[in-house]
């Protein structure tokens, strides 16, 4: 329980330094930010990373099961295998576009979100960054179980 804290009192501390000297270093981090947001390939890279994680995890754990032979009462199985396989990388990737927008719009004034209102664009980038921060600690966590047993069976 306390390593728990410990890790989440870690993650708050880093937050709050970025937070804190993103005010100071502003002028020189905003063009670094705009050339990634505005990359021309960037959901692509982050789609194909995610989405590279998630099956070989699936596949290494045993969890990637598509079964051909199956009838018309299976499809709810077939169904949840599916939705599990794809629903970290699309959530990945929409939350990512959904931020790049809102970030766009108001950092860059670049008009994605016609017609909508300071207080909504709020919303969406509170929910896209709640979606994308839980979406990449659990593909983070994916990364570290296939590096952990990897390790583990080059050192034997």
């Amino acid at each position: 329980m306390r390593d728990w804290r410990n890790k989440h009192i870690l993650y708050l501390l880093i937050l709050l330094i970025v937070f804190a000297s993103s005010f100071f270093l502003i002028d020189m981090i905003k063009p670094f930010f705009g050339w990634i947001l505005s990359g021309k390939y960037t959901n692509w890279v982050l789609g194909i990373t995610v989405i590279s994680i998630s099956i070989i995890h699936k596949i290494k754990y045993n969890k990637f099961r598509l079964n051909t032979e199956s009838s018309f009462k299976d499809y709810k199985v077939f169904f949840s295998h599916l939705t599990e396989f794809i629903g970290e990388p699309l959530t990945v990737v929409c939350s990512f576009a959904f931020l790049k927008g809102v970030l766009l719009q108001k950092f860059f004034d670049v008009k994605h979100f016609l017609n909508y209102n300071e207080i909504e664009l709020t919303f969406i980038l509170i929910l896209s960054s709640y979606f994308f921060i839980t979406s990449i600690l659990e593909v983070k966590k994916q990364l570290f179980e296939l590096k952990k047993d990897t390790e583990t069976i080059t050192k034997d």
